[in-house]
């Protein structure tokens, strides 16, 4: 049986062959992801080929990788933060986040903005015949600046439509950028 994926162009549907990986590329994977594991150990690790590995895990909390992505977006946040400082800034993420609680307390009120803008935004689509970037990304930034900002900035374009602006927002709104 071969697998195949159905695109549409127009209204016509497509079949074509689902890619598939070289020799090359599954070789390379089993050397860099399946081998290293094996080599471990599965299930119980070998101390001493675990001992080899340049850093004790490629999740570390606050590895060399993590902090070079996230502090130029995040340079104060807990994910770069260590010893001392990263339990103190987690402790006043859990407090903020309401970690304690099953649903934090803004939950409906925020759940209720999402909703009506993308009500508004399936009904537009709906009778357009088509949803395009340009709507969804409208529409994704009116969320954003109701949930993040406040109903009266739903339609204030210059607090996320420039780089300055996006600069000043507050760090809440940086995975969005």
């Amino acid at each position: 049986m071969t697998a195949t994926r159905e695109t549409r162009t127009a209204r016509v549907r497509v079949r074509e062959p689902l890619p598939r990986a070289s020799l090359a590329d599954t070789l390379a994977v089993g050397a860099t992801v399946a081998l290293p594991i094996v080599a471990q150990g599965v299930i119980l690790r070998r101390p001493k080929v675990v001992a080899l590995a340049e850093s004790p895990a490629p999740f570390a909390l606050a590895s060399r990788e993590k902090r070079a992505a996230l502090s130029h977006f995040q340079p104060d946040g807990v994910l770069v933060s260590r010893g001392r400082q990263r339990a103190d800034r987690r402790r006043f993420n859990q407090t903020v986040l309401e970690a304690h609680r099953p649903m934090h307390q803004l939950a409906a009120a925020v759940t209720a903005k999402v909703r009506q803008e993308a009500r508004l935004l399936l009904d537009r689509a709906s009778s357009l015949r088509r949803l395009d970037w340009d709507d969804f990304a409208a529409a994704f930034w009116r969320t954003v600046r109701r949930a993040v900002l406040g109903d009266a900035t739903r339609d204030d374009h210059e607090l996320t439509d420039s780089a300055p602006a996006r600069e000043r927002a507050p760090a809440a709104t940086s995975c969005c950028w």
